[in-house]
């Protein structure tokens, strides 16, 4: 779901609506063009340049926004953009100019989130946004996952873990095969009550914990 919503993979039923209003998303820059930024699950495949630095990673998606008008890059404000970022993320480094696959996952977890930051969305989708790294960072990310939606950024936790899902989600859709099985309210929602929509036990939308 998350690679249709992003433009990456084709949607191949619904529709996608944004404040209301009908959305075609068929590539990642129409989606970053309406707003959305994705951090992947695969950090390694897809969401991070393991050779490059962290500055370069984190300027990446809006790269031509530093070139001037003969193409070359503002090489200052991009490193001060990095130190920006690296510094709101805590990210653990010997500096900007270290290559991303020399650090730890959840110093590469929180480069991710810093790149797609760097766009400004509205709308942010993470997808297994803890997977594979330790508890602190995972408590980290979830801080700047908060944060943001203290800012008023939209944020679509996609998540195999339920207490992750619990503890961040204001609503929490529960998807069967695909299809969306069932809603609950964050604040009510409970281990059993998603388990029970997961496996076909509860069919009602909204149904109480």
């Amino acid at each position: 779901m998350a690679l249709a919503l992003f433009g990456i993979a084709p949607a191949t039923a619904g529709r996608i609506e944004i404040e209301g209003r009908p959305a075609a998303i068929r590539s990642p820059r129409e989606a970053m063009a309406l707003g959305l930024a994705y951090v992947s699950e695969d950090r390694r495949k897809l969401g991070l340049a393991l050779s490059e630095s962290i500055a370069a990673n984190v300027t990446l998606p809006r790269i031509d926004s530093y070139a001037n008008r003969w193409g070359w890059l503002d090489r200052r404000r991009e490193m001060a953009d990095a130190a920006r970022f690296a510094a709101g993320m805590r990210i653990k480094a010997a500096g900007l100019s270290a290559p991303v696959g020399t650090l730890s996952g959840g110093n590469q977890q929180k480069v991710m989130l810093a790149k797609w930051l760097n766009t400004n969305p509205r709308i942010l989708i993470v997808d297994e946004p803890t997977r594979g790294i330790d508890i602190g960072a995972k408590a980290e990310v979830h801080r700047i996952l908060r944060e943001l939606a203290g800012q008023g950024v939209a944020i679509l936790v996609i998540s195999s873990d339920l207490p992750e899902v619990l503890s961040l989600a204001d609503r929490v859709l529960v998807m069967r095969e695909g299809r969306l099985a069932g809603e609950l309210p964050g604040a009510t929602a409970t281990e059993e009550s998603v388990m029970r929509i997961a496996l076909g036990a509860a069919e009602t939308r909204g149904e109480a914990a």
